[in-house]
């Protein structure tokens, strides 16, 4: 990989043997969790740096007091997040499909607490600094004191504002509801739109980067899993379709008029490490630790698993401290199986075993997320720090149909394309009896005016609009009954 953006100033992308230009009308299945902390980072550098630049004599306490992350203004996420949608469906013509994670996390308990933990630790940070202006070590010099350090410093000590998630969510529905009414067809030629998934959105994202038979559609995100998603050989066949893995940071959409970046797949990752067969990168990941069996490597019970059995003990003999295999050794040991499990087949690469039962199941999971294979039998977590703001917004396919006006107000587990379907039918069950606007208001619109959920407000703008469309050529005893009034908080 090239540098980071931070760093990217004097890196031509164009010079990575990976670099690949991206043409007008591609699709971008995006992870929305990937997204929103992009988004996030660079509204966070424009907000430090627009704020240094406005107060170059202000006091460094206050500074930091005012560059604290949880101030970050929510028109700063706003706006970017409308800069870079713009950037992409009307300047370089690319679909956006942004996915969203769901409640579900399968396997994750161990990743979740470690999460959990960290967001617990950048709160009581913040909290010392607020109630006893103790600041991190890393704020403070030898020389010079307490200093304002750079903005990756503040993102890493102190947690992301609560809203940030919902802000950005948000600010790309009403996007996606601005994009469906727009008049002109210049913007209307590219398609947004967001998928509330009922798991995390990882295999969705790269499935549909997968299924495209044109290669036309990039898993985009800042997750090296996409790395190693794949359908197993044994399974597809000759399937030459791979995931087009676009790393955000590596993007080129901001500064020119060409869409480019670096794009890598499976094969060029196998290949890049001498594996003979593409699958050994899921092996890996077993032997790296992954988010499913990094708790298991991390005890270093070499006894209970047969890759530390085979080459753990050539590795020590060579070496008297009996450190532990790194990395390097991990991969070349793999790379020389083709000579005893043969042609480099999916059936014949080799597999991590252990007689650790959970640990076993940790990399029987990994296989089968990674191959998309069938999970729904694997146990599975709520994230219960999520859940609470994404109750009003996740979907899931579960909940029966929408039979009354009061169950609308009941939606929270309702997916968008049960929802829409139901309302749809309603409203065709009307065209065809031939209803009258004040019917159709009472029956289908009222329930909405005094709802606060953005969401819902969305779908009854777009019947709203249908139905003027539909009775628009209707006598109406006054124009009143025409025409239903948009709430204040939706105008």
């Amino acid at each position: 990989f090239p540098p980071s953006s931070s760093s990217q100033q004097n890196y031509n992308l164009s010079e990575s043997p990976y670099y690949k230009s991206i043409p007008p009308h591609s699709t971008f299945s995006i992870d929305g969790a990937g997204l929103a902390f992009y988004i996030y980072e660079r509204s966070y550098k424009q907000y430090y740096h627009a704020f240094l630049a406005a107060h170059p004599h202000m006091a460094v306490m206050d500074v930091i007091r005012h560059l604290l992350p949880s101030f970050l203004p929510l028109t700063y996420l706003q706006s970017y997040t409308q800069h870079m949608m713009t950037s992409l469906l009307q300047r370089h013509k690319v679909n956006v499909t942004v996915w969203w994670d769901g409640h579900i996390k399968r396997m994750k308990n161990t990743t979740m607490k470690s999460r959990k933990s960290q967001r617990c630790t950048q709160s009581k940070t913040l909290e010392r600094f607020l109630s006893l202006h103790i600041l991190p070590k890393s704020f403070v010099t030898r020389k010079k004191g307490v200093k304002v350090p750079p903005p990756h410093v503040f993102l890493e000590e102190f947690p992301m504002p609560l809203l940030t998630m919902s802000q950005i969510r948000h600010t790309l529905e009403y996007m996606e509801i601005s994009l469906s009414f727009s008049s002109s067809d210049d913007e209307k030629s590219c398609l947004l739109q967001s998928v509330h998934c009922d798991e995390e959105a990882d295999r969705d994202v790269a499935l549909a980067s997968l299924l495209d038979v044109s290669n036309s559609t990039y898993a985009v995100g800042a997750d090296s899993d996409y790395c190693i998603y794949g359908f197993s050989s044994s399974s597809s066949g000759e399937n030459n379709n791979h995931v087009l893995y676009a790393p955000l940071p590596h993007l080129q959409w901001e500064n020119s008029d060409k869409m480019g970046g670096i794009v890598i797949t499976r094969k060029d990752i196998a290949q890049a490490l001498y594996l003979p067969c593409e699958e050994l990168l899921i092996e890996a990941s077993i032997l790296l630790g992954n988010d499913y069996t990094y708790e298991f490597i991390a005890q270093q019970n070499p006894k209970s698993c047969n890759f530390f059995q085979e080459f753990g003990n050539e590795s020590s003999s060579n070496n008297s401290k009996k450190e532990k295999i790194s990395i390097d050794d991990i991969i070349y040991y793999l790379s020389q199986m083709e000579q005893e499990y043969g042609s480099g087949s999916s059936s014949k690469c080799y597999k991590v075993t252990t007689t650790k039962s959970n640990f076993q199941l940790a990399i029987r999971f990994t296989r089968d997320l990674y191959s998309f294979g069938d999970i729904s039998s694997y146990p599975f977590e709520n994230d219960d720090d999520e859940e609470e703001e994404k109750e009003e917004d996740t979907i899931t396919t579960t909940h029966p149909p929408i039979q009354t006006n009061n169950d609308i107000f009941n939606l929270t587990n309702t997916t968008k394309f049960r929802f829409q379907q139901t309302i749809q039918s309603k409203v065709q069950d009307m065209v065809e009896d031939d209803a009258s606007w004040d019917t159709f208001k009472n029956q289908i619109l009222a329930p909405f005016e005094h709802h606060t959920n953005i969401q819902y407000y969305k779908y009854f703008y777009v019947l709203l609009h249908v139905m003027q469309q539909h009775l628009q050529n209707q006598p109406a005893e006054n124009e009143q009954n025409k025409f239903f009034r948009l709430p204040e908080e939706f105008t």
